[in-house]
């Protein structure tokens, strides 16, 4: 996979030198000393330099494509996480296989962000835009300047907040959210008491996952839900909500649902420090991803659900690319199904999936 790998460097290249196009930076903070005129001063010089070399790298991009058949896709990702990742190795790969080149925008959990490098790729003149909303409701502008400037655009992993019809691909996120639920009855039992660590608040995966929860939950009256409280896919602010929540409800706490892997390896971590993880189950409802496999093979994390995130790169630019050429797509919306991953479908994932891309 050296070639897999190689690809992957020139994204991360590109997502280090675009991702910041309205003003994100690596420099360290000013001083204390600094005046607030200062900093902001400072903060709008990184801003414009970002910019420039956001536009840069899509301008470079363009160039590159040459002739008419070579086309442009430019995306934002709402958050590069692992498994943002490796849905973008899946677009790069097939990037390759429809002669197109990739530009991915990291938008940092920053919806403000997310819609000035969709302006930037606009006014490249980009042949397609495909979107990873770090907000459903604040996404749907993008609809508006796209269709204004005649760019098609897609959306992939996460949805848009609309009356409109647009195209998308990714995972069926209420039957995650009703997966974990039926695990957490099934496994616990109908008077489990449970905590809930959502994805940020707005965006499709913590709606829809929180919608088919509650389907489930309301179903069976007897589990109490002790909290809910969002952990915006950030493992160490999982390890806090599950210290804090240990402290407050104690031996009455008998499992912490994760909207996704990530945050159900911090309750894990908390967990393991507290010397609680036999007594409380941990359970992600969505991603699989090779670490929270690993954790569910050590009898760790005690389920995760599991979607082909590659799979759904690797749809989302072919999706973008025919809108790209005008050619016809037989499925508006393609869903994700979730796969329950326990320790036996962990190992054969480690073996399958993911032993391959090593």
């Amino acid at each position: 996979m050296k070639k897999m790998k190689k690809a992957m460097a020139l994204i991360m290249c590109l997502v280090l030198c675009t991702g910041a196009l309205a003003g994100c930076s690596g420099k360290p903070t000013a001083a204390k000393e600094t005046t607030e005129k200062e900093t902001a001063k400072a903060a709008q010089d990184e801003t414009t330099a970002a910019e420039s070399q956001g536009a840069s790298a899509v301008q470079k991009a363009v160039e590159k494509a040459g002739d008419k058949d070579h086309i442009v896709i430019g995306t934002s990702i709402y958050f590069m996480t692992e498994f943002c990742v490796l849905m973008v190795e899946g677009m790069q790969e097939e990037a390759e296989r429809q002669n197109a080149e990739l530009v991915v925008l990291d938008a940092k959990n920053d919806a403000s962000l997310q819609l000035n490098q969709i302006e930037n790729l606009i006014s490249q003149q980009v042949d397609s835009i495909i979107i990873s909303p770090v907000n459903s409701d604040a996404a749907e502008p993008a609809l508006d300047l796209c269709e204004a400037a005649g760019i098609p655009i897609s959306a992939v992993n996460m949805t848009i907040t609309t009356d409109r019809d647009y195209y998308y691909v990714g995972p069926n996120e209420i039957q995650a959210g009703e997966l974990a639920a039926q695990w957490l009855i099934d496994n616990v039992g109908e008077d489990a008491k449970v905590c809930i660590i959502q994805g940020p608040i707005g965006c499709s995966a913590q709606i829809f996952r929180d919608e088919g929860i509650f389907n489930i939950l309301d179903k069976h009256p007897g589990v109490e839900v002790l909290a809910i409280k969002p952990g915006d896919w950030n493992r160490n602010t999982a390890v806090s909500l599950t210290e804090n929540w240990l402290t407050t409800y104690g031996d009455k706490l008998d499992a912490i649902i994760s909207h996704d892997d990530d945050m159900g390896l911090g309750v894990v971590r908390a967990l393991q420090s507290a010397g609680k993880l036999e007594d409380v189950k941990v359970i992600a409802c969505a991603d699989g991803i090779e670490e929270a496999c690993e954790s569910v093979k050590a009898g760790e994390m005690s389920v995760t659900f599991f979607q082909d995130v590659f799979r759904e790169g690797e749809l989302s630019v072919e999706m973008a690319a025919k809108l790209a050429r005008g050619e016809k797509i037989e499925e508006q919306q393609v869903l994700i199904d979730m796969i329950p991953t326990e320790k036996e479908y962990a190992q054969e994932l480690l073996e399958d999936y993911y032993g391959p891309r090593k």
